[in-house]
């Protein structure tokens, strides 16, 4: 247990340089794309997806790295706590987003 700490600090730093190339891949798949030749009414949209959900891939990778270093020391109830409470407010999040409420139409 005396190197946990120095294993999760390695942990972080893998999970920020996994995350600066992938951030700047998913932001410029347009490119690849047009040369696979995805249909041009498809690239927008898709771009504007990719875009949109780059920004979540440093909060994803760290909680997979926290999450799969917990299972690793045998500790997984922090995990299964986490994917609960992200399935409820997944579910009041989609149904305000989808049906509207709270001012925000859907």
């Amino acid at each position: 247990f005396k190197e946990i700490g120095t294993s999760a600090r390695q942990m972080f730093w893998l999970v920020l340089m996994l995350t600066v190339p992938t951030f700047f891949l998913t932001r410029n798949l347009d490119i690849i794309m047009n040369i696979v030749g995805v249909t041009d009414e498809i690239v927008p949209i898709a771009t504007d997806y990719l875009k949109a959900i780059s920004w979540g891939l440093l909060p994803l990778f760290a909680y997979a790295g926290v999450r799969y270093f917990s299972e690793g020391l045998s500790v997984t109830k922090p995990a299964m706590y986490i994917a609960a409470v992200s399935l409820v407010l997944n579910v009041g999040a989609n149904y305000i987003f989808m049906y509207g409420g709270l001012g925000i139409t859907g």
